[in-house]
């Protein structure tokens, strides 16, 4: 009554959301995915094709339960009538860090 007028209900309570949303946005990052790239080059025609593997849902545990590996199987776009499979395989220790790395039917593009 006296003073300012009152705001309606449903205004107050955006206000107070927002600002409740935005302190909490603050707080909350996304996680980052752990994320391994990698290009090759096609033996047979010579595309470059590039790999991506997600770290955390990917790699199988090893039979000796000491790292990771994983199998890709990459084909080209077809441009050049070539379907060659580029297979990369790839072994990770238990901090998903490279081991090693073998190519048949291409070849690996370093960064």
């Amino acid at each position: 009554m006296y003073g300012q007028p009152a705001l309606p209900a449903h205004f107050q309570y955006n206000n107070r959301m927002g600002f409740f949303k935005k302190l909490s946005d603050l707080f909350n990052t996304a996680p980052v995915k752990p994320i391994y790239n990698f290009s090759v080059r096609c033996n047979r025609c010579g595309e470059m094709l590039t790999g991506r593997i997600d770290l955390h849902n990917e790699p199988s545990l090893d039979d000796d339960g000491k790292g990771y590996h994983v199998r890709k199987v990459l084909i080209g776009r077809g441009e050049q009538h070539c379907f060659n499979q580029v297979t990369v395989e790839l072994d990770f220790d238990l901090n998903h860090k490279l081991k090693s790395r073998e190519i048949s039917g291409g070849t690996f593009i370093e960064a």
